[in-house]
């Protein structure tokens, strides 16, 4: 669930005055000392016993008990939940001076609804998705997400609005008509049909940053959401599309015949929209490394691709997803272009180089795209430079290990001698060299005992009387 920030909530406690709302209401205030009394609307009150402190922005009645600032006087006047009471602060609707006497709940929505309800559900889900667009450039937390994805300043506000991305932060309901309305009923109903709404009446992009893939007209044809919080239930997706088959290529500009030679392909939307923001404006994306489409393969052939950059991650689910896409062939895959996505974008959201530079050209001329210093890739895909140093690194650490091994042999081959030497030496002592060495025999004897043994025993040959 999407959360409303605290330093908006507070905003609205110090800037929104309480006094002003309960003279909104029609309720009279005398003053009497540094507060100010009138009659409480919530119960049959004859002593006035409704007490407001401008100095603390905040009403107490003494009567009911309850009390609050102005969110709660919104709430408890207007008969409505924590988030509308914000919604209608936001928005300074003038009905929240509802009139003297008992809170009543409404039904009849005081926010003005962001779609028609006679509208064909091409043209709706293009007013749900503008709503969506407006409330991303109000919401802090949806920017800052944005902002740690590397979408941050002048090149992530001209993203958002080339590509209209929003955010729903479970508002959308508060502007509808009510569901127990005939006019809200049927219109839930309809949002339920294009994938909006879920049967149990939730919004099914609640809390997600909203990424619309349009056509070329601009009308969106499919939409994906990525939640914006980690701290989400077990088992929470974190990506949700519409119902149905995945439908439009994203950033369809760059696939238009004779805009672009050169194209990135991601992995992943935001991943394309970081590749955007830093530049690289021949991105486009797949829906995930399982969701390489027929329309995108054709629409990369339509447009005259003559070189294709796969950059996806650099774990298993990449490395199958990339060799996927090259056995679609949808026209000459560059081997030397498979590149770590992820790095990649983590580079253009740090602003440096690391291990490797990921350099590409605009659209319209100019140098074409290369990946150079490509350390962490495979052999097979490094630039033919690449290829070279780290065969003269390789043939380094082999030599390396081989000197060692060779140095390791030769100490060997040194002792040997120096032992038999020793061993010629010492004469088979019997019981005495035992006892001498501690119990063990630390050196092979001249008359066949190659092995040390635990306790050494005189010779049988001795022992026997032989010489």
């Amino acid at each position: 669930m999407a959360r409303i920030p605290e330093n908006e909530i507070e905003r609205l406690k110090n800037e929104v005055s309480v006094q002003r709302l309960v003279e909104a209401s029609g309720i009279g205030l005398k003053k009497a000392g540094k507060d100010l009394l009138g009659r409480c609307p919530f119960h049959e009150d004859d002593t006035a016993s409704l007490v407001v402190t401008p100095a603390k922005n905040l009403w107490h009645c003494f009567g009911c008990g309850i009390g609050g600032g102005p969110i709660d006087w919104v709430i408890k006047k207007n008969g409505v939940s924590f988030r509308h009471a914000v919604e209608l602060l936001r928005d300074g609707v003038s009905s929240l001076a509802a009139g003297v006497g008992a809170a009543k709940r409404s039904t009849v929505r005081a926010l003005p609804a962001p779609v028609a309800g006679d509208a064909d559900d091409r043209t709706l889900l293009g007013q749900v998705i503008g709503y969506y667009h407006a409330t991303l450039k109000q919401s802090p937390e949806a920017l800052a997400y944005l902002e740690s994805r590397g979408l941050a300043g002048a090149a992530a506000m001209d993203a958002i609005d080339t590509f209209k991305l929003g955010y729903a932060n479970r508002t959308l309901g508060l502007r509808l008509p009510a569901k127990n309305r005939v006019a809200g009923a049927e219109l839930r109903t309809r949002l339920q049909g294009i994938g909006i709404y879920r049967e149990s009446g939730h919004e099914h992009f609640n809390g997600s940053l909203i990424v619309p893939i349009l056509d070329e007209s601009g009308n969106a044809v499919e939409v994906y959401g990525r939640k914006v919080r980690d701290d989400l239930r077990p088992g929470t997706p974190k990506h949700l599309y519409l119902p149905g088959p995945h439908a439009g290529v994203f950033n369809r500009a760059v696939l238009m015949p004779g805009a672009c030679e050169e194209l990135i392909v991601c992995e992943a939307l935001i991943d394309a929209l970081t590749f955007w923001c830093a530049g690289y404006r021949n991105v486009t994306s797949a829906y995930g490394v399982e969701g390489v489409t027929d329309e995108f393969i054709e629409a990369i052939k339509a447009a005259g691709i003559k070189r294709v950059l796969i950059a996806f991650d650099r774990d298993e689910a990449g490395e199958r997803g990339a060799a996927k896409f090259r056995r679609q062939e949808p026209g000459p895959v560059d081997p030397q272009g498979r590149v770590d996505g992820q790095r990649c974008c983590a580079q253009a959201r740090s602003g440096g180089t690391g291990d490797r530079d990921c350099r590409a050209a605009p659209c319209a001329g100019g140098r074409s795209p290369f990946f150079s210093r490509c350390k962490t890739l495979s052999r097979n895909h490094r630039h033919p430079a690449c290829r070279r140093r780290a065969g003269r690194g390789a043939r380094h650490r082999g030599q390396r290990h081989r000197a060692r091994n060779r140095a390791g042999l030769r100490r060997r081959q040194r002792r040997a001698p120096l032992a038999r030497a020793r061993s010629a030496e010492k004469p088979c002592g019997g019981r005495a060299q035992g006892q001498r060495d501690g119990g063990y025999g630390r050196w092979p004897l001249p008359c066949g005992h190659a092995r040390p043994v635990r306790r050494a025993r005189p010779c049988r040959v001795r022992a026997a009387g032989g010489g």
